[in-house]
């Protein structure tokens, strides 16, 4: 019976101690799942503000986005110094107004010459100190060449590629073939014109293929570069016109932006736009002179005109605007020019005005090659957003 009395005191002691331990676990339990309650609570207040907070950002980006994008189209940029060259004026072609004609022409490649020869106008240092010297080469052609040892695409692609765009100049090379073919002309009775020359990459390669070029340039570093590039090639039929090509622009102070990150690339600015203050040292701007192509078409309407390459960041609709006569009356054959919608807008032309004056004068428009065979509408042009338009006129390549 004393066994039993003390074995049920053990098991009463045990269930009490077994009991605390229970509360015990549970209290433990209970604090955990408060504190995980409390942590939750925490974490989805962070949450909630972090998203609040991101909103806000989101917002001040997406305001910040749409003030850059008014900035752009009213191409308020930020822009570097007014360049200051060594070299003189009498190393580029000073005639502004006067018709050109075979003494102008005289001018412009003694000119060529006189710099190529006198060594007190053949430096520049500060430009000299941008440029590094590449072989050139594409298909069976190839040349030295100057380009830009900074930052700047067509001078980046020719040093890695040789080259720079082989599918448009190819797609160039078959259509003067065609030409000569069709003329029954030797290369060198027939020219081309490239607007928009830049460091020379057409002019020089079509050159060297045996073609006549008038090759104008309106940046006069680009100018520059573009003359050494000549001198360094011998026997090139290069007329080196270092003017802008637009409709009548007055009195208009006009400057040309080299932006740093591609510097020989560059972009019109004419009017109050040129006047923005100059607070970023790593741009350059230069102040620019134009011409107009009707100056030119008495002319060159004597030459056999198989080509106009043009590639003006958005000037395309002001070259065309200001020699309307090489479109209306001599209907060159092939026109290539660079199409960027956002670019000709912003330089006052509409993409579609543009491409209207193409069609109402007989041209085919194709995003490919000057021989498309399905040629595109103004509409699937304007949906595509095509960055090279290949224009031929029609009754050119008619069989009949």
């Amino acid at each position: 019976m004393l066994v039993n009395l003390e074995n049920h005191d053990l098991d009463k002691k045990y269930l009490s101690k077994n009991n605390v331990v229970n509360l015990k676990k549970k209290l433990i339990y209970l604090v955990l799942l408060c504190i995980i309650i409390i942590i939750s609570f925490y974490f989805a207040f962070l949450t909630t503000k972090l998203l609040k907070n991101s909103e806000i950002i989101i917002n001040q980006n997406n305001d910040l986005i749409n003030k850059l994008k008014n900035l752009v189209k009213k191409q308020n940029y930020n822009y570097g110094k007014y360049t200051s060259f060594s070299f003189s004026n009498n190393t580029l072609n000073d005639v502004q107004t006067e018709e050109f004609n075979d003494n102008l022409e005289k001018k412009y490649i003694e000119n060529q010459h006189h710099f190529c020869k006198s060594n007190d106008l053949f430096v520049d240092k500060v430009i000299d100190n941008k440029l590094e010297k590449v072989r050139a080469y594409l298909n069976n052609i190839s040349f030295n060449m100057l380009i830009y040892n900074s930052t700047d695409f067509v001078s980046n692609s020719i040093k890695e590629s040789g080259s720079w765009d082989k599918t448009s100049t190819n797609n160039l090379i078959s259509c003067l073939n065609y030409y000569s073919q069709k003329k029954k002309l030797p290369k060198n009775e027939i020219t081309i014109l490239d607007i928009g020359a830049n460091v020379g990459w057409y002019s020089l390669y079509l050159a060297k293929a045996g073609y006549e070029l008038y090759s104008f340039e309106i940046s006069r570093i680009n100018t520059y570069i573009l003359k050494k590039n000549f001198c360094l090639n011998e026997n090139l039929k290069v007329t080196i016109i270092n003017k802008g090509i637009s409709i009548d622009k007055g009195d208009e102070k006009c400057i040309l932006h080299h932006p740093s990150h591609n510097i020989g690339n560059a972009v019109i600015l004419c009017g109050e736009n040129a006047n923005i203050p100059l607070n970023n040292e790593k741009n350059i701007n230069e102040v620019v002179q134009f011409t107009k192509l009707s100056n030119y078409y008495n002319f060159l309407s004597k030459k056999n005109i198989a080509l106009i390459k043009i590639d003006v960041e958005g000037y395309e609709g002001s070259v065309i605007k200001s020699g309307i006569e090489f479109i209306s009356k001599y209907h060159v054959p092939f026109l290539f020019i660079e199409f960027t919608e956002d670019y000709l807008k912003m330089q006052g032309t509409e993409p579609k005005e543009l491409l209207e004056i193409f069609k109402l004068n007989g041209y085919l428009i194709s995003n490919t090659n000057f021989f498309s065979k399905s040629y595109l509408s103004i509409k699937k042009i304007l949906k595509l957003k095509a960055t090279n338009l290949y224009l031929v006129y029609s009754k050119f390549i008619d069989k009949n």
